[in-house]
């Protein structure tokens, strides 16, 4: 993985005001292993920069910005394009020669091969940017599934775009100014979901896109969608597992591809029991595992640690006391690029892969919405039915909470009550489902109506309740919240996690199949344990979460008192507001997290 900060300007005077050691330095936990810049004061005028973590070939031949051996093209890349090989050899028999083993050199080839029709042959997950010095025109593209972030700012003239938010406003290249909807996306989820963020001006290029800047123009077209479902499709879950098997362990065989240490994330859930399990298979000696664990009943500690044995892997376990997480949780929530409730367990496990020498990590990021994994699968298709009949009588009752958001009645009847009112409308229904806190709760807290717009719609949704939620999660909470937290956090010490579960090969195969599959009575995610042939007992899934209970009224106390007080609006009195949030860690976490990323960013309202 690497950062990626540039800038396409008519006025170049704009490249000559940017602070690039500033967007350097914001960039550099994400490529700590060199750093290059590339400057083009024609008309218009382009700069790129870059910070590498070498991954394949990490001798200096790999650095970037990284040109054509013709010098007409220029790319600064964030990302890992695991079919690179028979891509190399393919562009060998097309008369291009290559002096590096890296994917860049690659990916430079096949754009200056096919150009925007190199993207359907790129296996993995990328963000980048290439400069035609010929034709001066910018592409931008992002992998598929938005499992690299991109973001954009536009001004008149000109186009910046970053890894992350926090190198824009770095260099100068966005205005410190909080996006009120970026705000209202924070607090309905407790991350902010695309395109917006909470930086006003600066938006997020959507996932499965390309786009071209040129003559102050930039247009955007999307070369990839999540795959419909069809007819001809296996129609057992027996046909299912035999299509899906070799996908899956080929997905998992290249994403092993690396030239430097690897390891596998282990919890006690089968998503990373089936990678750790594939992963031993494929390599020549066992591979690294790693626990968090911690002093809670939900600790997965124990139960990783008998699968590792069990599987025969090099496990090591990470154990955080309560006055640990009273130095490092601050650490974690600094490390975020926009705010979240969640990814700090992806902040502790990737420090303790870089303390075991690790710079590459698979996840299992992906397999409960692709898989259907989640409880929330089984209740999607009874509260879009209710909602078909008592729609209207779910609507009075929750228009009855305008006048007492905060009371005592438990948060999750009240999203149930919302998710029943959205009358069966798929997206709405599932907005309800997945809300950290709900409209008119939002509307109390900040003092004015609000409209929550942040949920984005899926293509494909249709009459299959299990295979909708599905295209939902993959399309908002997955990439807004789990795989932009993975990011940052594992690259907050240069650690680059892989998530093989979400390879695209594998999402076409899955996505489509009938969602009476996914689901089964005898166990947890039927055609992914049945793909992987897994035979080692699992527990049943809890889902993961930190004790912020019990560290936020502990050795966290202070710096949550701190935090709240920088929020944004002002909290219900602390009764209320205890009683409301007592289900959901998040809910306590939300605006300490908030306050101390508008403070550390220096952010103001409009």
């Amino acid at each position: 993985m690497c950062g990626i900060l540039g800038l396409v300007t008519d006025r170049p005077s704009r490249i000559a005001a940017l602070d690039r050691e500033a967007g350097l330095a914001a960039l550099r936990h994400r490529g700590p292993d060199g750093e290059g810049t590339f400057e083009d004061l024609g008309a218009p005028a382009a700069l790129l920069l870059h910070t590498r973590l070498a991954i394949f070939d990490t001798s200096d031949a790999g650095r970037q910005p990284m040109q054509s051996p013709d010098g007409r093209y220029v790319v600064t890349y964030n990302g890992e394009i695991y079919n690179y090989r028979e891509l190399r050899s393919e562009l060998s028999g097309l008369g291009h020669r290559f002096a590096t083993e890296c994917d860049t050199e690659v990916l430079l080839a096949a754009f200056a091969q096919w150009g925007e029709g190199c993207l359907p042959r790129l296996r993995g997950m990328f963000a980048f940017g290439c400069w035609d010095r010929k034709e001066r025109r910018l592409t931008l593209a992002r992998d598929r599934l938005g499992i690299r972030p991109l973001y954009v700012a536009e001004s008149p003239g000109g186009l910046a775009f970053a890894s992350e938010v926090r190198a824009l406003l770095a260099a100068g290249l966005a205005e410190r100014r909080l996006s009120q909807q970026g705000l209202v996306s924070f607090l309905a989820f407790g991350s902010v979901w695309g395109p917006q963020t909470l930086v006003d001006g600066v938006r997020a290029l959507p996932p499965g896109t390309v786009a071209s800047f040129a003559e102050g123009r930039l247009l955007e077209r999307r070369y990839w969608e999540l795959p419909e479902a069809h007819a001809d499709g296996p129609k057992s879950a027996a046909e299912a597992i035999e299509a899906i098997a070799p996908v899956l362990h080929e997905a998992v065989r290249l994403q092993l591809r690396s030239d430097v240490p690897l390891g596998v994330f282990l919890s006690a859930g089968m998503d990373s029991s089936v990678l750790a399990s594939l992963a031993k298979r494929a390599l020549d000696q066992p591979p690294i595992t790693l626990t968090v664990s911690f002093d809670s009943p939900a600790d997965e500690g124990p139960e990783a640690a008998a699968f590792a044995r069990a599987l025969g892997t090099d496990h090591r376990e990470v154990r955080i006391t309560p006055e640990e997480a009273g130095r490092l949780v601050p650490e974690a929530v600094a490390a975020q690029d926009q705010p979240s409730v969640d990814g700090i367990n992806s902040w502790l496990v990737s420090r303790a892969a870089r303390q075991a020498g690790l710079k590459v990590a698979l996840s299992g990021l992906g397999g409960d919405e692709l898989f259907a994994g989640y409880a929330s699968f089984r209740r999607f298709g009874r509260l879009r039915s209710s909602g078909r009949w008592a729609g209207l009588a779910a609507r009075a009752g929750l228009q009855a909470l305008r006048g007492s958001p905060f009371n005592g009645v438990p948060q999750h009847w009240k999203k149930g009550l919302a998710a029943v009112a959205a009358s069966g409308d798929p997206v709405a229904t599932y907005a309800a489902q997945r809300a950290l806190l709900l409209g008119p709760q939002i509307e109390a807290l900040l003092g004015r109506t609000i409209s929550i717009e942040a949920v984005q719609s899926a293509s494909g949704l249709g009459n299959d309740a299990i295979n909708d939620l599905s295209r939902l999660e993959l399309v908002n909470y997955l990439r807004d919240t789990l795989l932009r937290d993975s990011d940052a956090m594992g690259l907050a010490h240069g650690v680059e996690i892989r998530p093989p579960l979400l390879d695209e090969k594998l999402v076409e195969a899955v996505l489509p199949l009938s969602g009476r599959l996914k689901l089964s009575r005898s166990g947890n995610k039927p055609l992914l344990a049945g793909a992987a042939a897994l035979r080692l007992p699992l527990r049943q899934k809890s889902g993961f979460s930190l004790p912020f209970e019990q560290w936020l009224s502990g050795p966290l106390a202070d710096w949550a008192e701190a935090g709240r007080r920088r929020a944004p609006f002002q909290l219900p009195a602390e009764p209320l507001w205890r009683r409301a949030t007592a289900r959901t860690s998040a809910w306590v976490l939300a605006p300490v997290v908030l306050g101390h990323w508008i403070r550390q960013n220096e952010l103001r309202s409009l």
